[in-house]
């Protein structure tokens, strides 16, 4: 039993090939076919291109400033910087600490409200160290027992340091 077959038979344009699923019940050409297809589909994109732009992805670039430096000390012995960096992001500033070695390197991080975590080599996750004072987190993450001296290092002594820096 078969429901749907080709007839040849001339339809009202002269196209041939009118389909019919039973006797009675016809459906379109395939010319007309193809046309409703093309125009449901211009219909479809053109409404799609004059929607909303897409919202900015999350994961964009943002600007890091450095808003202040200072130098760690443990005695008369330099350990390195604590450096204040400041993530300009549209929702709001965010504020954090690195604190680097005397050869440049991050040791680790700290948050605006003094928690301190330690970078671990080859690992993805730094190790959390606790809530502390800068002077004694800075301590913690160079395991040193004695107090840190914290000196502020003055701009002109940061842009020297940097272009020194740069030429490595």
């Amino acid at each position: 039993m078969t429901f749907c077959r080709r007839l040849p038979f001339l339809g009202d344009a002269g196209e041939r090939g009118i389909l019919r699923l039973e006797p009675g019940l016809m459906i379109i050409s395939r010319s007309r076919l193809t046309i409703a297809v093309l125009a449901v589909a211009t219909v479809a994109l053109t409404t799609a291109c004059s929607g909303a732009p897409a919202p900015e992805p999350p994961l964009q670039p943002r600007r890091v400033v450095e808003l202040g430096r200072w130098q760690a000390h443990a005695g008369d012995r330099l350990l390195g910087h604590l450096v204040q960096l400041e993530i300009q992001d549209p929702k709001g500033p965010v504020r954090f600490y690195q604190v680097l070695d005397a050869a440049g390197r991050i040791v680790g991080s700290a948050t605006a409200s003094g928690r301190f975590s330690r970078r671990v080599p080859f690992e993805e996750d730094e190790q959390d160290v606790g809530v502390w004072s800068l002077p004694r987190g800075v301590a913690r993450l160079f395991d040193t027992e004695s107090s840190v001296r914290l000196t502020a290092v003055a701009s002109s002594e940061r842009s020297s340091s940097e272009r020194s820096s740069s030429g490595r």
